[in-house]
């Protein structure tokens, strides 16, 4: 999938070059200029990090401790994500392979995420020239369970939807073309199992070579035991290793980032809805568009 996406860029790089020489998008100049103003609060924070208390009103919940990176910056963050991110969903496509997804199985991800950003009434916009983000409502497990040929096993099936998807867009509207989709997101899930899994209160990570969830902002050796596949023999040796002081400490820790896993419906703030924005938000911070 993610080879179809790169072939559409390049095929779409040539239209989308032809345009610089023209006069400058004032509408996503006024985008930038406020994620630029994003980015300086962002930076002061850092600055401010070591001696400033948390920002007073942020009253539900404020986050604090040694499960995040820096806590004082992840919250300044997460409140100009509430005061500017917007998402334009795409409303090209049917159900079920768009805007349809799975909510009662191991991928309930999917169905879950498309569900809550469509009736979102403060991340979704409906004008797609004030959005930060573009998101693409295909379900890839409804897209396989639809499509795919167990006998035939076409494994070029996903490309396909996905390439001709993009082209609908890619013609309909300039926003792609205009960031070669850097800007433009979709939600793919998989099973834990594949990478890692945590076992109880007691976080124990078995990964190997797994970007772990909402890594930018958590630490995850504050709250978890990591142990490689490798080191799967040696399990019992480096749990016991830690001690009953450890265990006491990471099972408090546990409890206290349980709150950004949790899904809720409606959202609550700093829930796993929210952090998967926060991660999308910070990737955006991370890009300028020059159109």
């Amino acid at each position: 999938m993610q080879k179809a996406v790169e072939n559409l860029v390049k095929e779409l790089n040539q239209e989308t070059m032809s345009r610089s020489g023209k006069e400058k998008d004032k509408k996503i100049a006024r985008i930038e200029a406020g994620l630029a103003r994003a980015r300086s609060l962002i930076k002061d924070a850092i600055n401010k990090s070591r001696d400033s208390p948390p920002l007073t009103e942020d009253l539900d919940y404020v986050p604090q401790g040694e499960i995040y990176r820096n806590a004082y910056v992840f919250q300044r963050s997460y409140m100009l994500m509430q005061s500017m991110l917007k998402i334009y969903v795409y409303e090209e496509g049917d159900p079920p392979l768009f805007h349809y997804g799975p909510s009662k199985d191991i991928y309930s991800t999917e169905g879950i995420f498309l569900g809550l950003i469509e009736s979102s009434t403060h991340f979704r916009t409906y004008d797609p020239d004030e959005a930060h983000l573009y998101f693409l409502p295909f379900s890839v497990v409804m897209i396989l369970q639809n499509l795919f040929d167990p006998v035939i096993r076409d494994k070029a099936v996903l490309e396909r939807v996905v390439q001709d998807y993009v082209r609908i867009v890619s013609t309909k509207y300039s926003y792609w073309n205009r960031s070669l989709g850097a800007d433009h997101f979709m939600l793919s899930c998989h099973d834990w199992d594949r990478g890692g899994y945590i076992r109880g209160m007691r976080a124990v990570l078995i990964s190997e070579d797994y970007v772990l969830p909402f890594s930018d902002v958590l630490d995850w050796d504050k709250f978890s035991v990591r142990v490689s596949v490798r080191e799967l023999p040696e399990l019992k040796r480096i749990l016991l290793r830690i001690g009953d002081d450890g265990y006491k400490l990471l099972h408090e820790r546990v409890k206290q980032v349980q709150r950004h896993f949790v899904v809720n419906d409606p959202p609550k703030r700093y829930d796993v809805f929210h952090m998967m924005i926060h991660s999308l938000w910070l990737r955006r911070l991370n890009l300028r568009i020059n159109a």
